[in-house]
């Protein structure tokens, strides 16, 4: 059966009027249930997982909640929507994801969430430019907010209860709600789904982790369908009314009706019950009714009865059979939580997983699970498989075979784990089982450790990155690691195109001159005030006339890997157009504006935010306040004004002094980082060039005062990548 989340009919929801009592279970489906992020998530996490609602993650053999984990904002939205449909009894209709997917496309949105990123447009929970926040890059998912994570509730919410026609909220920390969510986490408020902390304060730009989540999504639930419904191991007593829910394992047939045996869950402990049917019992199938002898072994469905006889019989999902109905082969090209794509010549195909915590799965002949080859192949391994469908096309069994491994770019190292840029993070083998190669142009050289290779990494240039091909081991730990060091794509945004060379195929912005390719079609996007150009000889010359005719032309470049050729172009014009540049003095996120020395600069709610911070980055003017106000870092910024409104601020974090919260040692000095106290997000690393002042001299003294006890304060000066080139301490 494919995961998805089931609708519940809405008569079957009207007939439930009181919902039997569960029995406790100690034992948990869940093997990390006690690293919670405070005692007590544990019961509205269950209640979450068994509601169908949130789903762990399954390695190795065993189910996680992961409770500590921040969650992203297509997370959030697709919880949000699993609520929304079960509640409704609907889900959206494939037109409606068709009409939205261009929009979608252009975010970088999954494409596993655009159902629910669907629904939220179409009934104006989310607009097109809420989308802009959802992804930090083509991979990379934003985790969201606490305010935003409201909102979006809210909206959902309002379709239900009404909006307060004057909201107003009391948190200790209202002021930095924004004006237009107050009436959502008003809203939220009232129905006592989500509310401050201890200290009275709601912690808007906050991440929301998953135990967070788990509450809100349960309460919104519960809420919404009037109860708390949960599965009862037991039949109840006449009178007494309870749901079933769970996949029929036997149907038998008895004088009046049937007795059907359903195995489903019970507070994440597998059971099985068994119920009655007679004549009266009716069996809804999504808006048309059949007959309890069209249910068959292998159906997904809810159960209302009355005491031990059914009621109201919910088909949630049909059947398949375990028999594969046809093979497919290829290489994969795509994994997600419940879906595998594979490509085949020039063709490439997505198919659902059943049941990914069942499906049957081998690897170079080994027995293994569905989240393991996805981990497997998001680490950069490449493999052919064997896909074996039921006859709903849904995949049933997995025989995957490893290929060569594929490059994935780096984001940091230690030398307890690796992280790649989409987000994946791996541990190693033991050191003396750990193979560490770096390809130096045509020749691969072995380095003698991860150390070696952290110290490569930690030298980069600024121009430069690093991707990886990793080879896993069955545990999904690191075994072997080929680096490749290479320059990045280089780009140039907002600058002022001085002339245009159509003979030569080039323009200038100021003493830089920047080629087109021989060939029109090495151009991917050419793009000139909203017009697009297939052609390199007429969009140079559409420039050169705009230049002629006096225009300020700004361009947006991005030029080839090998930083030869232009690659993508976007122009726009105007009238009027300039740049500042310089220390950031102070922000005004009410009136929005921004000041560079005794200069005030306004900016607008579009304009786009990207200050490098460490090893994370500032991306809005909320954050950017709280680091010059709250946290008293001295951040250099470079701003794009185009009609005297800024458009774009650029820069960094120059320096910032704070007690050191959290620091990890990685055997050499300059194998470190720190974690400041000013800073929940904030990491920042040293280098082997990093140079020390102060108390102490190297980060083998930061380390002993560190494990010491002591209170470390450190003021560290940062270069334009958010690394230490110096600090100070004193304790």
């Amino acid at each position: 059966m494919k995961k998805s989340i089931l609708a519940v009919a809405a008569a079957a929801a009207m007939a439930i009027s009181s919902v039997g009592t569960v029995p406790a279970y100690a034992a948990s489906v869940f093997a990390d249930i006690n690293n919670l992020p405070w005692a007590g998530a544990a019961t509205y996490i269950e209640e979450a997982y068994n509601q169908g609602l949130m789903a762990g993650y399954n390695e190795n053999g065993k189910l996680y909640c992961k409770a500590k984990n921040n969650v992203t904002y297509n997370e959030a939205v697709q919880l949000m929507y699993s609520i929304m449909s079960k509640y409704k009894g609907t889900t959206v209709s494939s037109s409606v994801v068709s009409k939205w997917t261009n929009t979608m496309a252009a975010n970088n949105i999954p494409s596993w969430a655009y159902n629910a990123v669907a629904y939220a447009l179409e009934n104006s929970i989310l607009s097109k430019n809420d989308l802009r926040i959802f992804m930090a890059n083509a991979s990379t998912q934003n985790n969201a907010r606490r305010e935003d994570v409201a909102v979006i509730f809210g909206k959902a919410l309002a379709t239900v209860y009404s909006l307060s026609s004057n909201p107003t909220i009391s948190y200790g920390d209202s002021s930095s709600v924004s004006t237009t969510s107050v009436p959502y986490l008003e809203l939220l408020n009232r129905l006592n789904i989500m509310v401050g902390d201890s200290n009275n304060k709601f912690n808007p730009k906050a991440a929301i982790n998953r135990a967070e989540m788990a509450v809100l999504v349960s309460k919104t639930y519960n809420t919404l369908k009037g109860n708390g419904t949960s599965t009862p191991t037991n039949p109840g007593q006449t009178g007494q009314v309870v749901q079933y829910s769970g996949t029929i394992k036997s149907k038998t047939s008895t004088t009046g009706g049937y007795t059907i045996s359903v195995s489903g869950k019970a507070n994440g402990v597998s059971i099985t019950y068994t119920f009655t049917t007679n004549s009266s019992t009716s069996v809804i199938s999504g808006s048309s009714t059949t007959t309890v002898d069209k249910l068959k072994t292998g159906d997904a469905i809810v159960a209302v009865c009355n005491g031990s006889v059914a009621s109201t019989i919910l088909l949630t999902a049909s059947g398949s059979s375990t028999t594969a109905a046809e093979t497919k082969s290829g290489t994969i090209s795509g994994m997600t939580s419940s879906t595998i794509s594979i490509k085949s010549g020039s063709s490439s195909k997505t198919y659902d997983v059943e049941d990914t915590s069942s499906t049957k799965v081998t690897i170079d002949g080994s027995n293994s699970t569905y989240a393991s080859l996805k981990n497997k192949f998001n680490g950069g391994n490449d493999y052919t498989v064997k896909l074996s469908l039921n006859s709903n096309g849904e995949v049933i069994q997995i025989v995957a075979e490893s290929g060569k491994s594929s490059g994935n770019e780096v984001k940091s190292i230690t030398s307890r784990k690796l992280t790649l840029t989409n987000g994946k993070s791996y541990g190693y083998v033991d050191d003396d089982e750990l193979v560490v190669k770096l390809v130096s142009g045509t020749s691969t050289k072995p380095l003698d450790d991860i150390d070696d290779l952290i110290e490569k990494f930690d030298d980069m240039k600024s121009s430069e990155k690093m991707t990886v091909a990793l080879t896993l081991d069955k545990h999904d730990d690191i075994e072997k690691i080929v680096a490749t060091i290479s320059s990045k794509s280089s780009s140039s945004s907002g600058k002022t195109i001085s002339s245009v060379d159509r003979d030569k195929a080039y323009i200038k912005i100021g003493s830089d001159k920047y080629h087109f390719p021989d060939d029109d079609d090495d151009v991917k996007t050419m793009k000139f005030d909203g017009d697009t150009y297939e052609r390199i000889d007429k969009f140079l010359k559409a420039l050169e006339n705009a230049l002629d005719d006096d225009e300020t032309l700004k361009a947006d470049i991005t030029m080839d890997d090998d930083d030869e050729y232009i690659y993508k172009i976007t122009v726009t014009i105007g009238s009027s157009s300039s740049d500042a540049s310089g220390t950031l003095k102070s922000i005004d996120t009410d009136e929005r504006t921004i000041k560079i020395g005794s200069k005030t600069y306004d900016y607008t709610k579009s304009t786009d935010f990207s200050i490098t911070d460490g090893k994370d980055e500032i991306d809005d003017d909320d954050d950017l306040y709280d680091a010059i106000k709250k946290d008293d870092k001295t951040i250099e910024i470079e701003l794009t004004i185009k009609n005297k409104e800024v458009t774009k601020v650029e820069g960094y974090v120059k320096s910032v002094k704070a007690d050191i919260y959290e620091f990890e040692y990685n055997k050499t000095d300059s194998k470190c980082y720190v974690v400041l106290d000013n800073s929940s997000s904030a990491e920042y690393k040293f280098t082997s060039k990093t140079k020390f002042s102060g108390d102490c001299e190297d980060t083998r003294d930061i380390r002993d005062a560190y494990d010491d006890g002591k209170t470390i304060e450190a003021t560290l000066t940062l270069d334009k990548d958010g690394k230490i080139t110096n600090i100070k301490t004193r304790y």
